[in-house]
């Protein structure tokens, strides 16, 4: 039953998660505006859940500043403020992004911004994912995010051109 309910919680913290990057997306101007209370009536869930989104999930480590107001005026802005530059080269960018250890989250986030500005396809990016799961769960845990640095630089110094 718990690891039902720890199911759903992270099956819904997805939805609202690609929800608002989907906004965000759509707005262009990468920022998007939104009340808290309408978040939560859109998917039928409690604003702590909302919450929780937004504090694990649109964090500077991300790329993200989260600015909200409560209230009945109140608002939610999130503001993509760090993103692969267009026009830099991509190894330089990766050489000093995928120094020499990163964790699963932060590596899931290159995945997802690469593959945002269409540097890499989705199935790259799940793909890429998988791999980095696989291999360094089988490796000590302190050499974890030396090893997934390493081997996400390789795959995508390969599938960039870099």
């Amino acid at each position: 039953m718990a690891s039902e309910v720890r199911g759903y919680v992270r099956a819904l913290s997805d939805l609202i998660e690609r929800y608002l990057l989907q906004l965000l997306d759509e707005a262009g101007e990468g920022m998007v505006e939104i009340r808290r209370c309408d978040l939560a009536e859109h998917f039928s869930c409690a604003p702590s859940q909302i919450n929780y989104v937004l504090t694990t999930r649109f964090t500077v480590d991300h790329g993200y500043v989260v600015e909200s107001r409560r209230g009945g005026g109140g608002f939610i802005r999130i503001m993509r403020v760090r993103s692969l530059p267009q026009t830099q080269p991509a190894d330089d960018w990766l050489a000093r992004r995928l120094n020499q250890e990163i964790s699963q989250q932060a590596a899931d986030w290159v995945l997802q911004e690469l593959q945002r500005l269409g540097k890499i396809s989705l199935r790259q990016a799940v793909l890429i994912r998988q791999v980095l799961l696989r291999e360094t769960e089988i490796s000590e845990p302190a050499q974890r995010d030396r090893l997934r640095a390493a081997l996400l630089r390789g795959v995508l110094w390969v599938l960039l051109g870099a």
